[in-house]
């Protein structure tokens, strides 16, 4: 068979209610020159049933005899995937039709990761578009050192890879969070070059059993993801400006490890103490070098650091304004 143009990975585990609408929003789309690798990570809910019942042989079906978490079933989709392109869709999310025909008219010019916006879909239907950072198409160095900063998603939803890429950059079996982050940083690092495009095209469903706003982090699992992006990071971009930059990452992504705690739909109440433990892994010397490039990120971190409670109402009447959570 010849090799389709781009593979779409989904990782699925207990979604039946949810994967036949990922799947069709694909098979919908208007670049038709795709397969889908549909990864079952042990479901018991009969997820695999409804993937399989699905009568299109772009569609293909691999299982895991055991539950292995999301990053081990992108890792085993990677290894499946036929098509040079590569693109990461969760199986309680969908894309707008005309996805795949615009990262698809993106991939020219050297570039090896695309990213596209995203919005968040809440359950009564209403939409919330976020931006995937500034428009246009930056080189290796600066793509990475961007999205370090927060200026590019770091979502895996929206993201779409070249196989080179994407086969050099595993994502880190056993890490139930920031799994997306710790690995999408790295494959700007070896990317030729990446492009942003604005456009909302991947529907991000907010509910309470994803594992983003599902349930609060810990600061453990930052440190885990900071050393994975360290780990696995082309030695290549390294300098000054990218240690700055990783520095930046690791206050972000410690405040969203805070914020985790204020926002996830289980949490009935603030999770005080969980806020006080990243308050005290935050390092000064990270917030220092956050200052120039990210000031916003740098006072909200040195904000929470000292007064963690004022940190949580500020932050979670922003989140209310920004992301109506």
């Amino acid at each position: 068979m010849t090799a389709p143009r781009t593979s779409v990975v989904i990782p699925l585990y207990n979604a039946a209610g949810t994967i036949s609408d990922a799947i069709g929003s694909v098979l919908e789309q208007t670049d038709q020159d795709f397969e889908i690798v549909v990864v079952d990570d042990g479901s018991s809910d009969g997820s695999a049933a409804a993937v399989a019942a699905i009568d299109d042989p772009r569609v293909r079906l691999v299982q895991h005899e055991r539950n292995r978490g999301v990053a081990a079933a992108r890792n085993t989709a990677i290894a499946a995937a036929r098509a040079p392109w590569i693109a990461f869709l969760d199986a309680d999310d969908t894309v707008e039709p005309t996805f795949l025909a615009a990262v698809g008219g993106a991939m020219t010019d050297g570039v090896d990761v695309v990213v596209c916006g995203h919005a968040m879909v809440h359950p009564d239907g209403s939409r919330v578009p976020v931006s995937p950072g500034t428009p246009g198409r930056f080189e290796r160095r600066e793509a990475t050192v961007r999205a370090m900063q927060d200026r590019i998603s770091g979502l895996a939803g929206g993201t779409v890879v070249s196989r080179e890429v994407a086969r050099r950059v595993p994502f880190p079996e056993g890490l139930r969070r920031y799994e997306d982050l710790a690995t999408t940083v790295a494959y700007h690092s070896y990317g030729r070059a990446s492009r942003v495009i604005s456009e909302p095209l991947y529907l991000y469903r907010v509910n309470d059993l994803s594992a983003t706003w599902g349930r609060p982090a810990s600061p453990e699992e930052v440190e885990r993801a900071m050393a994975h992006v360290a780990e696995t990071l082309n030695p290549e971009v390294d300098g000054p400006e990218v240690r700055s930059a990783m520095r930046c990452l690791c206050v972000l992504s410690m405040l969203v490890c805070a914020q985790s705690s204020m926002t996830a739909p289980r949490v009935s109440t603030v999770d005080t103490a969980a806020v006080r433990r990243c308050a005290r892994h935050l390092r000064v010397p990270d917030l220092l070098a956050t200052v120039r490039a990210r000031p916003d990120y740098a006072a909200a971190g040195l904000l929470l650091k000292a007064a963690p409670s004022l940190y949580r109402s500020v932050y979670r009447r922003y989140a209310r304004r920004r992301y109506a959570l």
